[in-house]
């Protein structure tokens, strides 16, 4: 009997030695293999997001670089409209004097697609010709003939 007890209790510690040493090793296995994932997941970053927006970056850098020097380059040409001869009548000062969103009068200007066609103030406008935007008296006149 003292035979059976001893080769349980060594098939116990060699059974624990072994459970131990397996569980470190299979710690390590699970640690380098959430290393391969996440270096996986930084070479996909990197390859489908930094890649093409530093491509998209020096895109943009470069037409801003070419929009500046237009700019630049119409910041000059209107430096030089004050030297000219008719700086008083110059269409292009007046036009950039104006006030963004106004019409020459000063008024702001409305968006036509927005606003729905209104007959009561046509009648406001005495000396105007109406007959283009009324279609009812093409019919008549043509029932006329």
């Amino acid at each position: 009997m003292d035979q059976y007890v001893g080769e349980l209790f060594s098939a116990v510690v060699a059974a624990l030695i072994t459970y131990f040493s397996t569980r470190k090793r299979q710690k390590v296995d699970t640690k380098q293999i959430e290393v391969d994932v996440l270096e996986k997941a930084l070479q996909v970053i990197q390859k489908d997001v930094v890649e093409p927006l530093t491509k998209r970056l020096a895109l943009l850098q470069k037409e801003n670089e070419t929009t500046n020097k237009y700019l630049n380059k119409l910041q000059n040409a209107i430096n030089k409209m004050y030297n000219c001869r008719s700086l008083s009548n110059c269409p292009i000062r007046i036009e950039l004097q104006k006030p963004e969103g106004n019409n020459r009068k000063g008024n702001v200007i409305k968006s036509r697609a927005n606003r729905p066609r209104d007959s009561t103030h046509r009648e406001d406008n005495e000396g105007v010709d109406n007959s283009k935007d009324n279609g009812d008296n093409d019919t008549e006149s043509g029932a006329d003939r």
